[in-house]
Protein backbone atom coordinates (compact mmCIF):
# COMPACT_ATOMS: atom_id res chain seq x y z
CA UNK A 1 0.00 0.00 0.00
CA UNK A 2 2.86 2.38 0.63
CA UNK A 3 3.91 2.05 -3.09
CA UNK A 4 1.80 4.38 -4.46
CA UNK A 5 1.74 8.33 -4.47
CA UNK A 6 -2.13 8.77 -3.07
CA UNK A 7 -2.24 12.09 -3.77
CA UNK A 8 -1.50 11.73 -7.51
CA UNK A 9 -3.83 8.97 -7.25
CA UNK A 10 -6.11 11.63 -5.84
CA UNK A 11 -5.23 13.97 -8.13
CA UNK A 12 -6.37 10.98 -11.24
CA UNK A 13 -10.09 10.05 -9.27
CA UNK A 14 -10.92 13.57 -9.37
CA UNK A 15 -10.27 13.91 -13.23
CA UNK A 16 -11.46 10.25 -14.36
CA UNK A 17 -14.62 11.65 -12.27
CA UNK A 18 -15.16 14.46 -15.09
CA UNK A 19 -14.99 11.81 -17.37
CA UNK A 20 -11.43 11.49 -18.10
CA UNK A 21 -10.56 7.97 -19.70
CA UNK A 22 -7.16 9.45 -19.86
CA UNK A 23 -7.09 9.53 -16.35
CA UNK A 24 -8.31 6.47 -15.67
CA UNK A 25 -6.56 4.53 -18.13
CA UNK A 26 -3.36 5.58 -16.19
CA UNK A 27 -5.42 4.84 -12.59
CA UNK A 28 -6.16 1.57 -14.22
CA UNK A 29 -1.91 0.98 -15.01
CA UNK A 30 -1.03 2.08 -11.29
CA UNK A 31 -3.50 -0.56 -9.70
CA UNK A 32 -4.21 -3.00 -11.96
CA UNK A 33 -0.61 -5.91 -11.18
CA UNK A 34 -2.37 -5.84 -7.44
CA UNK A 35 -5.56 -6.47 -8.05
CA UNK A 36 -4.73 -9.03 -10.24
CA UNK A 37 -2.16 -11.00 -7.99
CA UNK A 38 -4.85 -10.82 -5.03
CA UNK A 39 -7.48 -12.07 -7.36
CA UNK A 40 -5.26 -14.48 -8.27
CA UNK A 41 -4.32 -15.69 -4.83
CA UNK A 42 -7.97 -15.66 -3.57
CA UNK A 43 -8.86 -18.13 -6.56
CA UNK A 44 -5.80 -20.01 -7.29
CA UNK A 45 -6.83 -19.60 -11.23
CA UNK A 46 -5.60 -17.01 -13.73
CA UNK A 47 -8.59 -17.31 -16.17
CA UNK A 48 -11.35 -16.51 -12.98
CA UNK A 49 -8.75 -13.98 -11.70
CA UNK A 50 -8.99 -11.98 -14.87
CA UNK A 51 -12.80 -12.26 -15.00
CA UNK A 52 -12.78 -10.80 -11.51
CA UNK A 53 -10.39 -7.89 -12.53
CA UNK A 54 -12.17 -6.98 -15.59
CA UNK A 55 -15.47 -7.09 -12.99
CA UNK A 56 -13.58 -5.07 -10.36
CA UNK A 57 -13.06 -2.45 -13.16
CA UNK A 58 -16.51 -1.71 -14.57
CA UNK A 59 -17.25 -1.29 -11.02
CA UNK A 60 -14.64 1.18 -10.35
CA UNK A 61 -15.82 3.16 -13.72
CA UNK A 62 -19.22 2.98 -12.96
CA UNK A 63 -18.85 4.16 -9.68
CA UNK A 64 -16.09 6.68 -9.22
CA UNK A 65 -18.47 9.53 -9.25
CA UNK A 66 -19.68 8.42 -5.63
CA UNK A 67 -16.24 8.44 -4.26
CA UNK A 68 -16.44 11.24 -1.85
CA UNK A 69 -12.94 11.11 -0.71
CA UNK A 70 -10.08 10.52 -3.78
CA UNK A 71 -7.64 9.90 -1.34
CA UNK A 72 -9.33 6.69 -0.11
CA UNK A 73 -9.18 5.45 -4.03
CA UNK A 74 -7.06 2.20 -3.07
CA UNK A 75 -9.13 1.16 0.09
CA UNK A 76 -12.45 1.65 -1.96
CA UNK A 77 -10.35 -0.51 -4.94
CA UNK A 78 -9.79 -3.24 -2.25
CA UNK A 79 -12.79 -3.58 -1.01
CA UNK A 80 -14.53 -3.07 -4.77
CA UNK A 81 -12.35 -6.32 -5.47
CA UNK A 82 -12.79 -8.47 -2.31
CA UNK A 83 -16.70 -8.15 -2.60
CA UNK A 84 -16.02 -8.95 -6.42
CA UNK A 85 -14.27 -11.79 -5.54
CA UNK A 86 -16.17 -13.19 -2.75
CA UNK A 87 -19.32 -12.67 -5.09
CA UNK A 88 -17.68 -14.87 -7.52
CA UNK A 89 -16.52 -17.59 -5.32
CA UNK A 90 -19.78 -18.01 -3.90
CA UNK A 91 -21.20 -18.24 -7.29
CA UNK A 92 -18.34 -20.98 -8.54
CA UNK A 93 -18.78 -22.65 -4.95
CA UNK A 94 -19.80 -25.62 -6.28
CA UNK A 95 -17.29 -25.92 -8.99
CA UNK A 96 -14.49 -25.33 -6.46
CA UNK A 97 -15.68 -28.56 -4.49
CA UNK A 98 -15.34 -30.45 -7.78
CA UNK A 99 -11.74 -28.83 -8.29
CA UNK A 100 -10.21 -28.52 -4.81
CA UNK A 101 -9.61 -24.97 -5.56
CA UNK A 102 -7.38 -23.28 -2.74
CA UNK A 103 -4.00 -24.96 -3.22
CA UNK A 104 -2.34 -22.00 -3.08
CA UNK A 105 -3.20 -20.02 0.31
CA UNK A 106 -2.34 -23.61 2.10
CA UNK A 107 1.52 -21.62 1.86
CA UNK A 108 -0.26 -18.80 3.72
CA UNK A 109 -2.04 -20.88 6.07
CA UNK A 110 1.07 -20.90 8.44
CA UNK A 111 1.59 -19.20 11.63
CA UNK A 112 4.92 -18.97 13.15
CA UNK A 113 3.91 -20.37 17.06
CA UNK A 114 3.17 -23.67 17.13
CA UNK A 115 -0.22 -23.55 19.17
CA UNK A 116 -1.81 -21.22 16.22
CA UNK A 117 -0.75 -23.30 13.59
CA UNK A 118 -2.72 -26.30 12.65
CA UNK A 119 -0.66 -27.04 9.69
CA UNK A 120 2.47 -27.59 11.97
CA UNK A 121 0.36 -29.61 14.71
CA UNK A 122 -1.58 -31.55 12.51
CA UNK A 123 -0.93 -31.70 8.73
CA UNK A 124 2.54 -33.18 9.21
CA UNK A 125 1.31 -36.99 8.20
CA UNK A 126 -1.65 -35.21 6.68
CA UNK A 127 -1.94 -34.94 3.06
CA UNK A 128 -1.95 -31.65 0.56
CA UNK A 129 -5.56 -33.10 -0.58
CA UNK A 130 -6.84 -32.97 3.14
CA UNK A 131 -5.96 -29.37 4.07
CA UNK A 132 -7.16 -28.15 1.21
CA UNK A 133 -10.42 -30.08 1.82
CA UNK A 134 -10.55 -28.39 5.63
CA UNK A 135 -9.89 -24.65 4.32
CA UNK A 136 -13.12 -25.36 1.81
CA UNK A 137 -15.14 -26.05 4.84
CA UNK A 138 -14.10 -22.95 6.63
CA UNK A 139 -17.02 -20.32 6.76
CA UNK A 140 -16.81 -17.66 3.92
CA UNK A 141 -15.73 -14.80 6.75
CA UNK A 142 -13.08 -17.14 8.38
CA UNK A 143 -11.78 -18.24 5.05
CA UNK A 144 -11.55 -15.06 3.11
CA UNK A 145 -9.94 -13.28 6.14
CA UNK A 146 -7.24 -16.15 6.60
CA UNK A 147 -6.74 -15.89 2.78
CA UNK A 148 -6.69 -11.95 3.02
CA UNK A 149 -3.73 -12.27 5.83
CA UNK A 150 -2.02 -14.68 4.90
CA UNK A 151 -2.33 -14.61 0.80
CA UNK A 152 -2.23 -10.96 0.12
CA UNK A 153 -0.37 -9.48 3.15
CA UNK A 154 -3.13 -7.68 4.29
CA UNK A 155 -2.62 -5.83 7.93
CA UNK A 156 -5.72 -6.69 9.92
CA UNK A 157 -7.33 -2.85 9.79
CA UNK A 158 -6.94 -3.43 5.45
CA UNK A 159 -9.06 -6.81 6.32
CA UNK A 160 -11.15 -4.48 8.26
CA UNK A 161 -11.86 -1.97 5.60
CA UNK A 162 -11.76 -4.79 2.71
CA UNK A 163 -14.15 -6.72 4.17
CA UNK A 164 -15.99 -3.88 5.29
CA UNK A 165 -16.29 -4.76 9.51
CA UNK A 166 -14.57 -4.00 12.25
CA UNK A 167 -10.91 -4.82 13.85
CA UNK A 168 -12.38 -7.04 16.29
CA UNK A 169 -14.84 -8.78 13.89
CA UNK A 170 -10.98 -9.56 11.64
CA UNK A 171 -9.64 -10.92 14.60
CA UNK A 172 -12.71 -13.01 15.88
CA UNK A 173 -12.49 -14.27 12.16
CA UNK A 174 -8.88 -15.04 12.29
CA UNK A 175 -8.88 -17.03 15.32
CA UNK A 176 -12.17 -19.11 14.55
CA UNK A 177 -10.36 -19.67 11.02
CA UNK A 178 -7.60 -21.23 12.63
CA UNK A 179 -9.09 -23.43 15.19
CA UNK A 180 -11.71 -24.66 12.87
CA UNK A 181 -8.76 -25.51 10.49
CA UNK A 182 -6.92 -27.46 13.07
CA UNK A 183 -10.40 -29.36 14.43
CA UNK A 184 -11.58 -29.93 10.65
CA UNK A 185 -7.42 -31.66 10.25
CA UNK A 186 -7.64 -33.24 13.86
CA UNK A 187 -11.34 -34.50 12.74
CA UNK A 188 -10.01 -35.82 9.60
CA UNK A 189 -6.94 -37.68 11.08
CA UNK A 190 -9.24 -39.40 13.53
CA UNK A 191 -11.54 -40.53 10.36
CA UNK A 192 -8.13 -41.95 8.75
CA UNK A 193 -6.82 -44.21 11.83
Amino acid sequence: MSDYDFNYIALLVKKAQFNDSDAFAELYSLTYKSQYAYACNYFNNQDLAQDALQEIYILVLKNIQTLKNPQLFISWLKQISFRVCYDMKSKQQHIENQEGGSEKILQYVRDDHVDNNPEAKVAMKSSHVSLQNAIKKLPPMERDALLLKFGSNMKQEEIAQSMGCSLSSVKRYLARGKKQLYNLQLEEKKNDL
